[in-house]
């Protein structure tokens, strides 16, 4: 692991009021909507605030929850950028031991791209990661045409790591370990996930980091897929995972007042306000804006 530590400067040398960052404080500390955990604020790549509350600290592992959606899809575009696939890959083609038999049409026409947006056409989820919940995945009815329908699924993501795993040859941990943690100077051991009860990693929930990782993954995107000059990620695959590629409104027309939602969705991250802002997000209020 080659880890450089980032610049740590005053709000004011990088442009931010310390009473901005003292309000936002107190906005999360007394709003009552939140228990604090951990913050840190970047800017122009210097950490300007960071901070963590009792018990928490900074090389405490942290669960994700949903955040580890954004790390499951990375290491699909990792994947992609060594030509191990194609976002335009058909998942029957990567993973066709999980497949139903006869192949149904509709299953037989889901990307890779479709599995990243969350519109692989179906409405249903199982809730257990059991022996056997990969095929049961496809086994599943798939009301729409891959591709035209948004409905947030953690399995599809599971299906992610699944992918990464077949076309690796090993876990999506240690994947991940090898290409992106060294380079970032992640610590591996500050990085785990839950299996299901076939071996394969979760990817949807269930990963552990901690605040400052999940900053690095982050600003990875921010600058485009490049790590210190080293290209990690396409630029292609940057450019779709940030972008609103998925119409999340109508799935969220129940819920109109959590407008961030609604504002689209790309490679397991979600846009959000103001424009052209970003964010890997989790239950409970895990988020890298």
């Amino acid at each position: 692991m080659n880890r450089k530590e980032f610049a740590r400067c005053t709000p004011e040398e990088v442009g931010i009021p310390s009473g901005a960052v003292m309000a936002l404080l107190d906005a999360l500390e007394n709003g009552g909507f939140t228990e604090m955990h951990g913050l840190m604020i970047m800017r122009h790549d210097k950490v300007c605030a960071e901070g963590w509350w009792a018990p928490y600290a900074p090389g405490l592992h942290h669960a994700l929850h949903s955040l580890s959606k954004t790390w499951s899809a990375t290491a699909i575009g990792l994947c992609e950028y060594e030509g191990l696939l194609k976002v335009t890959d058909r998942v029957c083609d990567i993973l066709p031991d999980k497949m139903p038999q006869p192949l149904p049409e509709r299953v037989a026409r889901i990307t890779v791209r479709d599995v990243l947006t969350m519109a692989s056409g179906s409405e249903t989820e199982r809730d257990d990661y059991e022996d056997g919940w990969v095929e049961d995945f496809f086994a599943r009815p798939f009301e729409h045409e891959p591709g035209t329908y948004w409905r947030y699924n953690t399995h599809g993501t599971g299906i992610l790591s699944a992918m990464v795993e077949k076309v690796t040859g090993m876990p999506m941990t240690d994947y991940l370990a090898q290409k992106l943690m060294a380079p970032l100077g992640i610590d591996p051991a500050h990085v785990m996930c839950y299996r299901g009860g076939d071996g394969t990693c979760l990817g949807g929930h269930g990963m552990f980091t901690c605040t400052e990782d999940n900053l690095r993954l982050m600003r990875l995107y921010m600058h485009g897929g490049v790590w210190n000059g080293q290209r990690l990620l396409s630029e292609r695959f940057v450019q779709d995972a940030i972008a609103p590629l998925m119409d999340t409104r109508p799935a969220h027309d129940h819920t109109p007042w959590v407008y961030d939602n609604r504002c689209g969705y790309g490679y397991q991250i979600w846009r959000c306000r103001p424009e052209g802002s970003y964010r890997a997000d989790g239950a409970y209020g895990q988020f890298c804006v």
